[in-house]
């Protein structure tokens, strides 16, 4: 199910798509014109898509919140156990403890929703 309409979820890559720069042009005016365009995208609440922008403005956001996620579940699964965090790894849908215990996220997810990212 697709998300609310909402300004959070606004667009730069579609602006930046815009600007009179070669998507290849890595310049100081050309970065510094795609990074302005985060300001009216932004105030403006331009939640739209096109020529597949939606995938080069989410990439990070989501690279971001997986990594937030992941780092929640490790969380949970070390307050459950009495672990530091740090000392836990992940892989194929599990947090792992030092021991080579695997805990499915699905375990974690209740404890994790209760735990501040």
């Amino acid at each position: 199910m697709p998300g609310p309409v909402s300004a959070t979820y606004y667009n730069r890559a579609l602006i930046a798509d815009f600007m009179p720069f070669a998507p290849t042009d890595t310049g100081w005016l050309a970065e510094t014109a795609r990074g302005a365009a985060d300001i009216p995208a932004r105030l403006l609440g331009w939640q739209m898509t096109g020529g597949s922008s939606s995938t080069t403005d989410g990439f990070d956001k989501l690279r971001q919140a997986g990594a937030v996620a992941r780092e929640t579940l490790k969380q949970a699964a070390a307050l459950r156990h009495g672990l530091d965090r740090t000392d836990l790894d992940t892989a194929e849908g599990a947090v792992i403890l030092p021991d080579g215990t695997r805990i499915p996220y699905r375990d974690l997810a209740r404890d994790a929703a209760a735990t501040s990212p």
